[in-house]
């Protein structure tokens, strides 16, 4: 394992509120948060989120 880890958040009690937030320093030491322009509808935003993730982890890609 290389230590990264995916934490999805939804709300119960507040309509289409959501985070996906992915901890990757130890893959390429960056600490920089930067925002996405993802779907409103979370389930797209998800699947568009993982997506994202996953290229990143097959192409080793450091993000900039």
């Amino acid at each position: 394992m290389d230590g990264s880890f995916i934490d999805i958040w939804y709300s119960l009690k507040l309509k289409d509120r959501y985070s996906y937030h992915w901890e990757h320093r130890a893959i390429n030491a960056e600490k920089n948060v930067i925002a996405s322009n993802i779907s409103d509808i979370p389930e797209e935003a998800l699947r568009d989120f993982l997506s994202f993730v996953q290229k990143i982890m097959e192409r080793g890609i450091r993000i900039k």
